[in-house]
């Protein structure tokens, strides 16, 4: 054997040798990262040399290091980002929701319990119209039915500001992800030095790994550049980081809704809420828009609907003094109509109204001027109520009434909100429980009839039609006498007379006095009156309870929803709703939980570190080691005898 022969022998060994050691350092740097998040295990490639020929063919000259080379497949990378994101979603929504489902379907303090014990109580008083204890548990049971709204709808706002606590911290981590993000991809470029073959795998797993906590914070999809980069966006599209530069987020409030944070650009301002719909941020986004805020607005309804129900019927009564009860004596005071106008707006919304509660929905409205016609816009659906109607400065539409007080300019747009702060502005406005008008306003009386004439017990009506008498006579008697012959009667009130042919069922109506609309109306009934026979309708007294009645019986009446639900079915479907939606929220995080589960799984058998297989490798690349050392130790034995044989 020659000495070059030797030397090329050498030369292989060597190859194999810093193969082996190459190999058993890569190993090792795998156990040693077996526990660090996002690590993908590496591999030493490496290839035959190119074989010297020799006249009796080629021989191999050993081997050679082509690299090193992390085990990942970005098709499985891609999905564990996109599941990951879903996961945030859904984990957050679940979350949230549980909150606000135990809250209202607690059966201690949710409203249920305060609203039958309100109702019970005006029950009790009208069992016992004169009785002043009654009467004061009556508002005292207002008073806690009141408190139960306040501290409800009090805890709802407390989880909207947390919404907007944990959307700044979200923000702000997103931020710093991002700015780590960008770092990372300019450090990658500049290790590649412009050959992306040369790839920093460490780095490349950070910047995984940045991605994943990022794509659970707001969800990402990662676009993958020449030059080794990645772009990552957000949402729909709206980019988050372009190689090493990257958008900052911020939170700023809604312009219509001081209360509520938004999320947009730090830069341009610009509001992207709307196009977020994945990770922790977009899971807190949908929480507040599609469960906290309708379960706000329906509570709110409710408590319009019990102040206004309520309220018309006291002032439909008389109290203990004989007075109605419209007369400055509100049982409750009225929720406001929220109204706020963008900055800028040269109009104004001087007031506004519900109209009608059984047509009052539970949704925000955005109202804008477009320089010719009122646009209307319900929140809740996106859509234009069918009902919309404008007259002169009148805007009306879903049970609302708006007055428009300064001149509008175009783009002028207004936030109205009927419902959403009503839980927390309802309260008692009544304190004397003698105010309380739980008797009717009048008894109809017959005398000593010979006909068979009769007439009714008398109701409330809005419509006017019949003998209508002026308002000035309401609250004094009104006395019915059959003229001769009977084929007409005269009425006495106080300030005239008023005569009429008879027709049987025919309506006589007292008008209570402005500004109600509504009138006190008794029928005759019968075919056969008798000359002087009379009937009277005389101020009810202290005893009398029929207004109370028909308070007590609101509670079983559909007011609200179209006239479709009651006070106490309303929250009912409020908090089914609620419940269900729970209760998906609860299956959708299950859900992508297992999904995760097995992607990552998926991902792992690809990238993860096994430390059986590592063991086994060591001590094959231990050998291989070996083996080469032991090459070059024969090597160097046959050089040395062929110095020995020269010598």
């Amino acid at each position: 054997m020659s000495t070059s022969s030797i030397g090329s022998l050498i030369n292989s060994a060597l190859g194999g040798l810093n193969i082996a050691s190459s190999s058993l350092q890569t190993t090792g740097h795998n156990i040693s990262n077996v526990n660090t998040p996002g690590y993908s295990r590496q591999s030493v490639l490496q290839s035959a040399r190119t074989p010297q020929f020799s006249g009796a063919g080629f021989i191999g000259s050993g081997v050679q290091m082509e690299g090193v080379m992390r085990s990942y497949d970005s098709y499985l990378q891609g999905q564990l980002w996109d599941v990951n994101g879903k996961l945030g979603a859904a984990s957050t929504m679940n979350a949230q929701l549980s909150q606000l489902n135990n809250m209202l379907s607690d059966p201690g303090s949710g409203l249920s319990p305060a609203l039958n014990d309100f109702f019970a109580a005006v029950q009790a008083a009208s069992n016992n119209p004169a009785g002043i204890p009654e009467r004061q548990a009556l508002i005292s049971n207002a008073e806690v039915l009141a408190n139960r709204f306040n501290a409800l709808d009090g805890r709802m706002q407390d989880m909207a500001n947390g919404v907007n606590t944990q959307l700044q911290d979200h923000v702000s981590t997103i931020n710093t992800l991002a700015a780590e993000l960008a770092d990372l991809n300019r450090r990658i470029l500049d290790m590649q030095g412009g050959n992306p073959a040369q790839q920093p795998n460490d780095l490349l797993d950070q910047r995984d790994q940045l991605i994943a906590d990022l794509g659970k914070e707001v969800g990402v999809t990662v676009v993958p550049q020449d030059n080794g980069q990645v772009n990552v966006f957000i949402g729909t599209g709206q980019t988050l980081v372009a190689g090493a530069k990257y958008s900052a987020l911020t939170t700023v409030q809604d312009p219509l809704d001081p209360l509520r944070l938004e999320v947009a650009y730090e830069k341009s301002g610009s509001v992207i809420s709307k196009q977020l719909t994945s990770g922790t941020v977009g899971g807190l986004l949908r929480f507040r828009n599609e469960s906290l805020d309708p379960a706000r607005n329906a509570l709110g309804r409710i408590a319009v609907g019990v102040a206004s129900s309520m309220n018309d019927q006291q002032a439909l009564g008389l109290d203990l003094e004989g007075q109605l009860g419209g007369n400055g004596a509100n049982i409750f005071t009225m929720p406001k109509v929220g109204v706020q106008g963008a900055a800028g707006n040269t109009g104004s919304i001087s007031s506004a109204v519900v109209s009608d509660i059984g047509k009052l929905q539970a949704s925000d409205y955005r109202v804008t001027y477009d320089g010719s016609a009122w646009q209307v816009l319900r929140q809740s659906d996106g859509k234009t109520p069918s009902d919309l109607s404008v007259s002169g400065g009148t805007i009306s539409f879903d049970g609302l009434t708006l007055t428009v007080g300064a001149a509008p300019a175009t783009g002028d747009s207004f936030l109205v909100q009927p419902t959403r702060k009503a839980g927390s502005g309802i309260a008692v406005a009544i304190d004397d429980p003698r105010r309380l008008a739980l008797a009717a306003p009048y008894v109809s009386n017959a005398g000593v009839n010979a006909g068979n004439v009769s007439v009714s017990e008398g109701k409330v009506s809005d419509a006017g039609t019949g003998i209508n008498l002026p308002a000035t006579a309401f609250g004094k008697p009104v006395d019915i006498k059959f003229d001769d012959p009977p084929s007409s009667f005269t009425i006495t009130y106080s300030g005239g007379t008023v005569s009429s042919a008879y027709t049987e069922g025919m309506s006589i109506n007292v008008p209570y006095p402005a500004p109600s609309s509504s009138n006190w109306s008794v029928s005759l009934s019968g075919t056969t009156p008798v000359a002087g026979d009379s009937f009277s309708l005389t101020p009810a007294g202290p005893g009398d309870n029929r207004n109370g009645l028909a308070m007590a019986a609101l509670k079983s009446q559909n007011l609200l929803e179209g006239d479709s639900a009651t006070f106490a079915s309303s929250y009912g479907r409020m908090v089914t709703r609620v419940g269900t939606d729970g209760r998906q929220a609860q299956i959708a995080e299950k859900a992508q939980n297992n999904l995760f589960t097995q992607v990552q799984q998926a991902q792992q058998s690809v990238s993860g570190v096994n430390l059986d297989e590592e063991a086994a490798n060591m001590m094959r690349y231990q050998q291989a080691y070996q083996a080469s050392a032991k090459v070059i130790q024969i090597a160097d034995s046959l050089f040395d005898s062929i110095l020995a044989i020269k010598g």
